[in-house]
Protein backbone atom coordinates (compact mmCIF):
# COMPACT_ATOMS: atom_id res chain seq x y z
CA UNK A 1 0.00 0.00 0.00
CA UNK A 2 2.93 2.51 0.91
CA UNK A 3 4.94 2.20 -2.33
CA UNK A 4 1.55 1.92 -4.49
CA UNK A 5 1.30 5.75 -2.99
CA UNK A 6 4.31 6.71 -3.35
CA UNK A 7 4.63 5.65 -7.10
CA UNK A 8 1.07 7.12 -7.57
CA UNK A 9 2.06 10.58 -5.93
CA UNK A 10 5.37 10.49 -8.26
CA UNK A 11 3.12 9.57 -11.26
CA UNK A 12 1.06 12.57 -10.32
CA UNK A 13 3.80 14.95 -10.49
CA UNK A 14 4.92 13.82 -13.74
CA UNK A 15 1.79 14.18 -15.02
CA UNK A 16 0.87 17.46 -14.10
CA UNK A 17 4.10 18.44 -15.34
CA UNK A 18 3.45 17.14 -18.88
CA UNK A 19 0.06 18.73 -19.02
CA UNK A 20 0.68 22.33 -19.02
CA UNK A 21 -0.17 22.78 -22.36
CA UNK A 22 1.36 26.17 -24.12
CA UNK A 23 3.57 26.30 -21.77
CA UNK A 24 6.04 24.75 -23.89
CA UNK A 25 9.01 26.91 -23.58
CA UNK A 26 9.59 25.64 -20.10
CA UNK A 27 9.09 22.29 -20.48
CA UNK A 28 11.33 22.22 -23.69
CA UNK A 29 14.29 23.71 -21.01
CA UNK A 30 12.73 21.04 -18.41
CA UNK A 31 13.30 18.47 -20.99
CA UNK A 32 16.96 19.31 -22.50
CA UNK A 33 17.90 20.21 -18.92
CA UNK A 34 16.23 16.44 -17.55
CA UNK A 35 18.70 14.69 -20.64
CA UNK A 36 21.76 16.76 -19.33
CA UNK A 37 20.96 17.02 -15.49
CA UNK A 38 22.84 14.24 -13.65
CA UNK A 39 21.19 12.37 -10.66
CA UNK A 40 22.04 13.43 -7.53
CA UNK A 41 22.01 12.17 -3.52
CA UNK A 42 21.32 13.44 -0.12
CA UNK A 43 21.98 12.82 2.95
CA UNK A 44 21.11 14.38 6.21
CA UNK A 45 20.84 14.49 10.16
CA UNK A 46 17.69 16.30 11.39
CA UNK A 47 16.68 17.02 15.00
CA UNK A 48 12.68 16.88 15.73
CA UNK A 49 10.31 18.01 17.87
CA UNK A 50 7.39 16.11 18.07
CA UNK A 51 3.53 16.91 20.32
CA UNK A 52 1.27 14.60 20.34
CA UNK A 53 -2.69 15.38 20.64
CA UNK A 54 -4.01 14.26 23.27
CA UNK A 55 -8.23 14.19 24.38
CA UNK A 56 -7.65 16.50 27.59
CA UNK A 57 -6.52 20.03 26.14
CA UNK A 58 -4.57 20.78 28.83
CA UNK A 59 -2.37 18.33 28.85
CA UNK A 60 0.88 18.93 26.65
CA UNK A 61 2.87 16.06 25.13
CA UNK A 62 6.12 17.24 23.55
CA UNK A 63 9.47 15.01 22.49
CA UNK A 64 13.02 15.84 20.64
CA UNK A 65 14.17 13.23 18.78
CA UNK A 66 16.88 12.57 15.99
CA UNK A 67 16.93 11.52 12.70
CA UNK A 68 18.14 10.94 9.12
CA UNK A 69 17.22 11.36 5.63
CA UNK A 70 18.61 9.85 2.49
CA UNK A 71 17.53 10.97 -1.35
CA UNK A 72 18.14 10.50 -5.09
CA UNK A 73 17.10 13.12 -6.78
CA UNK A 74 17.34 15.21 -10.28
CA UNK A 75 16.36 18.92 -11.78
CA UNK A 76 13.47 18.58 -13.79
CA UNK A 77 13.39 21.95 -14.31
CA UNK A 78 16.16 24.72 -14.61
CA UNK A 79 13.74 26.28 -10.89
CA UNK A 80 12.23 22.35 -9.62
CA UNK A 81 13.83 19.24 -8.49
CA UNK A 82 12.19 16.27 -7.56
CA UNK A 83 13.59 13.37 -5.07
CA UNK A 84 12.63 9.94 -3.83
CA UNK A 85 13.79 9.67 -0.32
CA UNK A 86 13.56 7.86 3.21
CA UNK A 87 13.63 9.16 6.62
CA UNK A 88 14.33 6.97 9.78
CA UNK A 89 13.23 8.54 13.09
CA UNK A 90 14.53 7.78 16.59
CA UNK A 91 15.29 7.68 20.28
CA UNK A 92 18.91 6.57 21.40
CA UNK A 93 17.77 6.26 25.34
CA UNK A 94 20.84 3.75 26.15
CA UNK A 95 22.66 7.46 26.71
CA UNK A 96 19.92 9.12 28.43
CA UNK A 97 19.75 9.95 31.94
CA UNK A 98 16.65 9.86 34.06
CA UNK A 99 17.11 14.15 34.13
CA UNK A 100 17.53 14.47 30.77
CA UNK A 101 14.38 11.94 29.88
CA UNK A 102 11.91 13.99 32.16
CA UNK A 103 12.94 17.31 30.22
CA UNK A 104 13.18 15.96 26.37
CA UNK A 105 10.59 13.87 26.50
CA UNK A 106 7.11 13.05 27.72
CA UNK A 107 6.96 10.08 24.74
CA UNK A 108 9.16 8.75 22.39
CA UNK A 109 9.00 8.94 18.89
CA UNK A 110 10.47 6.68 16.46
CA UNK A 111 9.44 5.32 12.36
CA UNK A 112 10.20 5.09 8.40
CA UNK A 113 8.69 7.33 5.67
CA UNK A 114 9.11 6.69 2.01
CA UNK A 115 8.05 9.90 0.12
CA UNK A 116 8.86 12.03 -2.83
CA UNK A 117 9.34 15.88 -2.92
CA UNK A 118 9.56 18.40 -5.05
CA UNK A 119 12.09 21.09 -4.28
CA UNK A 120 11.70 24.80 -5.80
CA UNK A 121 14.90 26.58 -5.92
CA UNK A 122 16.91 29.56 -8.03
CA UNK A 123 18.38 28.48 -11.14
CA UNK A 124 21.75 27.20 -10.43
CA UNK A 125 20.38 25.93 -7.27
CA UNK A 126 22.41 28.35 -4.45
CA UNK A 127 20.26 30.28 -2.09
CA UNK A 128 16.61 29.65 -0.22
CA UNK A 129 14.51 26.97 -1.03
CA UNK A 130 11.06 25.73 -1.06
CA UNK A 131 10.05 21.91 -0.44
CA UNK A 132 6.62 19.98 -0.58
CA UNK A 133 5.73 16.39 -0.26
CA UNK A 134 3.96 13.29 0.36
CA UNK A 135 5.57 10.76 2.53
CA UNK A 136 3.62 7.35 3.74
CA UNK A 137 5.30 6.40 7.14
CA UNK A 138 4.71 3.81 10.01
CA UNK A 139 5.32 5.29 13.17
CA UNK A 140 4.79 4.79 16.82
CA UNK A 141 4.66 7.54 19.95
CA UNK A 142 5.51 5.01 22.97
CA UNK A 143 6.99 5.53 26.83
CA UNK A 144 6.30 3.35 29.39
CA UNK A 145 2.94 1.82 27.11
CA UNK A 146 2.35 2.10 23.35
CA UNK A 147 0.61 5.60 23.85
CA UNK A 148 -0.07 5.30 19.81
CA UNK A 149 1.06 3.59 16.52
CA UNK A 150 0.05 3.65 13.30
CA UNK A 151 0.75 4.44 9.39
CA UNK A 152 -0.40 6.43 6.51
CA UNK A 153 0.62 9.46 4.29
CA UNK A 154 0.84 12.86 4.79
CA UNK A 155 2.04 16.13 3.33
CA UNK A 156 5.46 18.00 3.82
CA UNK A 157 5.74 21.40 3.69
CA UNK A 158 9.50 23.25 4.35
CA UNK A 159 11.97 25.52 3.36
CA UNK A 160 16.12 25.83 3.77
CA UNK A 161 19.28 27.40 2.40
CA UNK A 162 21.18 25.77 0.09
CA UNK A 163 24.90 26.53 -0.42
CA UNK A 164 27.41 25.40 -3.28
CA UNK A 165 26.33 24.99 -6.99
CA UNK A 166 25.12 22.28 -7.82
CA UNK A 167 26.86 20.21 -4.72
CA UNK A 168 27.30 21.25 -1.68
CA UNK A 169 25.59 21.94 2.26
CA UNK A 170 22.08 22.51 3.36
CA UNK A 171 20.10 23.68 6.45
CA UNK A 172 16.23 23.02 6.24
CA UNK A 173 13.52 23.43 8.65
CA UNK A 174 10.28 21.01 7.44
CA UNK A 175 7.05 20.13 9.07
CA UNK A 176 4.59 17.41 8.74
CA UNK A 177 1.73 16.13 10.92
CA UNK A 178 1.09 11.94 11.43
CA UNK A 179 -2.47 11.20 12.46
CA UNK A 180 -2.37 12.54 16.01
CA UNK A 181 1.64 13.52 15.92
CA UNK A 182 2.69 17.30 14.28
CA UNK A 183 6.35 17.28 13.87
CA UNK A 184 8.48 19.92 13.22
CA UNK A 185 12.44 19.05 11.91
CA UNK A 186 15.74 21.22 11.40
CA UNK A 187 18.04 19.59 9.28
CA UNK A 188 21.81 19.94 7.99
CA UNK A 189 22.86 18.01 5.22
CA UNK A 190 25.01 17.21 2.12
CA UNK A 191 23.99 17.35 -1.92
CA UNK A 192 26.48 15.38 -3.93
Amino acid sequence: MMLRDVFCWTLLCCVSLSSWGDRSDLLMAGQDMQLDAPWYTVSAIQLGLHSLDTDNEEVDLTSVGEGVYFAIGRPVLPIMSLEVGVDFWFNDEEDEDPVDHAVLHDFHFAGISVGTNAIFHFPGGEGPYAKVGRHCWSASAYDAWNVWNGNGCSNLFGGGLFFGEGKGFFLEATRTRYKRVHSWFLSAGIKF
